[in-house]
């Protein structure tokens, strides 16, 4: 849980919101939103698939981290057991 939480505070959030910038600005450049329909610049369709893989890795460590700690959860609850 310790690696995944940390993980997460030191590359994958910051590295997700350094992106989440870059693609504001590039709104600001191209005149249109980054989830809006039709034709985006090379940029923004860059920019937007970085976002969803740095994403998409956030939600799987947040998922491994949720796991160990069930886990370690289910480990200490049988060391209550008489």
């Amino acid at each position: 849980m310790l690696v995944t939480g940390l993980a997460n505070l030191v590359y994958v959030g910051p590295e997700t919101t350094r992106i989440m910038k870059e693609r504001k600005h590039q709104e600001t450049r191209d005149g249109k939103k980054s989830y809006d329909k039709g034709p985006h610049s090379k940029e923004m369709m860059e920019l937007n698939r970085r976002f969803g893989v740095l994403h998409g890795v956030s939600s799987l460590v947040n998922l491994v981290g949720f796991l160990g700690m069930c886990w370690y959860g289910m480990l200490l609850g049988e060391g209550l057991r008489v």
